[in-house]
């Protein structure tokens, strides 16, 4: 998958805007990515300076918790908050 791929690839290089394009895609499409990228693609937003991509992150939580509530474990939520 495509998608999939460019998704890793932009997580592993940190190129925020880009990830978060690609999962709106792949989610549009597909669905959620798997747990690890959802986390990857959290995480790393919530530890940003910037409060705009944490705002993005809790949001997205929010949204997962609403569709697919078993993607997210809540060992990752205590991460999330404490961010």
């Amino acid at each position: 998958m495509v998608l999939l791929r460019k998704l890793k690839v932009a997580l592993k290089d940190h190129q925020a805007d880009e990830a978060w394009e690609t999962c709106n895609d792949f989610r549009n499409l597909y669905g959620f990515p798997n747990q690890s990228l959802m986390s990857t693609l959290l995480l790393g937003s919530s530890y940003s300076s910037d409060p705009h991509w944490l705002q993005k992150a809790c949001d997205l939580v929010f949204l997962i918790q609403k569709e697919k509530s078993d993607l997210v474990r809540s060992d990752f939520l205590i991460k999330l908050s404490l961010s």
